[in-house]
């Protein structure tokens, strides 16, 4: 019988143990042995290192195809004179993702571009095509692009790296939720462009989320495309920038790409196959010395049809292997209508936003009770002409209430608002309405408008009519 005796003081090392013993190979108790604390550190200090396959090399000169351990690995370089790594080949082989942390102890390392001594499946793509040195001040992630069969490096080093593999999504609305003025037109924030090109707003086939945006080829090269940075707002300080895109992509034609334009220089992911499936593709762009913009783009060049799910871009040389959350901002609209609401098809209230956003609940707080019968409101879209209900269901205060509510249940698109400024504004203006007054009572009603909208890190740089 094996006997193990576990005192309070190691009960918090026993249970992270049998958490562990999901993830790792047990260890092999010894009948009668005691667990102490010793012990557990020792084990969870093996398996830690077995997990993270920390490595140390003493290698000098140029060294090809180096030997890594784990597609995860720690590589320490006291070499104690100067390195060069012309390849990597990591011991279970190269994948799509998998990643070395470099970091010299002692001399120099360098990592060198497309070096033909190495096997062209281990070679390393500096951005800037030049031999990156590392000194002891610097650690290097390099990631694995399975799409180029390349490790991928940056002349800026750890601090470039890190930010794209860590930052937020540039893009905004990449679920494809605001549709202002219907689901086949382009949706808030995003252009369309092409002879006859077709959008459409899809909620089958979507990778993940809700929703995604179907493009249809017309009768030339059809583009869907958002301006990260637009022309009214480029600042040449990005010339020489490097950004990167990943998107889950479906289509039927294997003509269908994802990549930059920048008004001179334009980068393409490769090509779907074509096989109606979802596919993830990628590219990385570096910005154009004579640039007048910044945008992501979605093309599909022959008969058939592309849809873009969830793409993301960041600002740096890696492309994200998977979708990145982009930046929400959920928030309360709340006009107070003064007095009592009086009159079936009254206008109370209306407003237009800088901002697209998308409603998602409506309550209607009151500082007295509706007597006689239920105070009925509406909210509504401006199309320009006429004013539109997103609601079948109408959000009400019943008799003796002060406050009720709803969530938009009609036609999707009236829920849906474009940011907009001046006049003629279209698809942009909310307002509010009384359908029924109560008979006395629910004075002073305020209607919380509950909505989502996107916000990106570069609005910063972004003059106001560029944000909508």
């Amino acid at each position: 019988m094996m006997i193990i005796e576990i005192s309070n003081e190691y009960w918090f090392w026993f249970s992270v143990m049998l958490l562990l013993a999901f993830i790792w190979a047990p260890k092999t108790w010894i009948p009668g042995e005691l667990v102490s604390a010793a012990s557990m550190n020792t084990n969870i200090r093996d398996h830690l290192n077995e997990s993270l396959r920390t490595q140390a090399t003493v290698l000098t000169g140029t060294q090809n195809n180096f030997a890594l351990d784990g597609p995860f690995a720690y590589l320490l370089c006291s070499n104690a004179s100067a390195l060069t790594i012309t390849g990597a080949l990591i011991d279970s082989g190269n994948v799509d993702g998998s990643k070395i942390t470099i970091e010299p102890l002692v001399e120099t390392v360098t990592l060198s571009h497309q070096n033909a001594n190495s096997t062209s499946s281990n070679r390393i793509i500096t951005t800037d095509g030049q031999d990156l040195i590392l000194t002891l001040a610097d650690r290097l992630i390099l990631i694995y692009d399975g799409t180029v069969s390349r490790w991928r490096a940056d002349t800026t080093k750890r601090y470039v790296v890190e930010s794209s593999l860590n930052n937020v999504n540039l893009l905004a609305d990449p679920t494809f939720l605001i549709w202002p003025a219907g689901g086949g037109s382009a949706p808030a924030h995003w252009d369309i462009g092409g002879a006859g090109a077709v959008i459409a707003r899809v909620t089958s086939p979507v990778k993940i989320g809700k929703m995604a945006a179907k493009l249809t080829y017309g009768a030339a090269f059809a583009q869907l495309h958002q301006y990260i940075l637009p022309a009214a707002d480029y600042d040449g300080y990005f010339d020489g920038e490097i950004f990167s895109i990943g998107a889950w992509v479906y289509s039927d034609v294997a003509n269908c790409q994802i990549g930059f334009q920048d008004g001179t220089a334009t980068t393409w992911s490769t090509s779907h196959t074509g096989d109606s499936s979802w596919q993830w593709l990628k590219a990385t762009h570096t910005i154009d010395g004579a640039a007048t913009y910044l945008r992501a783009v979605m093309s599909v060049g022959a008969a058939g049809f592309g849809i873009l799910n969830m793409p993301s871009v960041v600002w740096g040389p890696i492309p994200p292997p998977k979708p990145l959350w982009p930046r929400i901002v959920r928030s309360d609209l709340c006009p107070m209508i003064a007095g009592d609401p009086v009159g079936a098809g009254t206008e109370l209230w209306a407003h237009s936003f800088s901002r697209p956003f998308v409603v998602e609940d409506i309550q209607i707080e009151c500082v007295s009770d509706a007597g006689g019968q239920p105070m009925i409101l509406d909210l509504n879209q401006w199309s320009g002409a006429a004013w539109n209900s997103m609601c079948t269901t109408k959000p009400e205060v019943a008799v003796g209430e002060r406050s009720g509510g709803e969530q938009p249940d009609g036609t999707y698109q009236y829920r849906c608002f474009a940011g907009g400024f001046g006049t003629g504004v279209t698809n942009a203006r909310i307002g509010i309405d009384c359908d029924q007054a109560a008979t006395a009572g629910a004075r002073n009603p305020t209607v919380g408008i509950r909505v989502l909208s996107f916000q990106r890190p570069q609005e910063i740089l972004l003059s106001h009519d560029s944000i909508k």
